[in-house]
């Protein structure tokens, strides 16, 4: 015989649709008001945490997707572990997440696909104001420069959206997957995966555990998150 299991039990509940709004509110107050509904804990540690958003709306949207939504407007990483909901500033270096080590060799299969990255020195934010008329907020300095057009209710949205996206566009990406003995380790926490005598550091995005009678092993999918 044998048992599945995932490390990351996300609840019946936060897969539901629903529809309402938030006012006047912190981001970080919107991820607890969550948290709570679901008897989760949480921990947040993300750069504009404590922006105040006059209204943000949920519409026929789960709390699931609606937090990786938030996750990606604000550059975060979002996930759920044990009773936990976890929203951190994607960049590894600033926050304390757990580690866990280990040897490419001992890896049973280990996938990992480098992409590209250009670098730009600033970013080009533009929107359309209440007036109708085209604002354009610049987020760093120099060129190569990216425009991006979005929606946005003033300046400050803009300019939250613009620092987001630089940092996105000025990470170095991967994204990959290995196969090996299981251990304990959760979503969230970071990968030390050591090859070829070098040691690189990823973020881990999903784990599936797999165990019978005669083995226990794990499937860790994960991204690299540093400039």
């Amino acid at each position: 015989y044998s048992i599945d299991a995932t490390a990351i039990n996300f609840t019946k509940e936060m897969a539901v649709r629903k529809s309402r709004s938030f006012n006047n509110i912190r981001v970080a107050d919107i991820i607890r008001v969550i948290a709570r509904e679901h008897g989760l804990k949480n921990r947040i540690n993300f750069k504009f945490a404590d922006n105040v958003l006059d209204v943000m709306e949920q519409i026929d949207e789960s709390d699931m997707s609606f937090c990786t939504r938030l996750a990606k407007e604000y550059g975060c990483s979002f996930s759920v572990k044990n009773d936990t909901i976890l929203f951190y500033d994607r960049d590894i270096k600033n926050y304390e997440r757990r580690r866990y080590k280990i040897n490419a060799d001992a890896c049973i299969s280990l996938e990992i696909e480098y992409l590209t990255t250009k670098h730009y020195r600033s970013v080009e934010v533009h929107y359309t104001d209440k007036a109708g008329k085209e604002q354009i907020v610049k987020v760093g300095n120099g060129v190569p420069v990216r425009t991006l057009i979005i929606e946005a209710k003033n300046d400050q949205q803009a300019y939250i959206a613009g620092v987001t996206k630089l940092k996105e566009l000025n990470t170095q990406k991967t994204k990959g997957s290995l196969q090996a003995l299981g251990q304990v380790l959760f979503a969230g926490g970071l990968l030390e995966l050591h090859k070829g005598g070098q040691k690189e550091v990823h973020i881990i995005t999903q784990t599936e555990h797999s165990l019978d009678k005669n083995s226990w092993s794990m499937r860790v999918q994960f991204e690299h998150s540093s400039k």
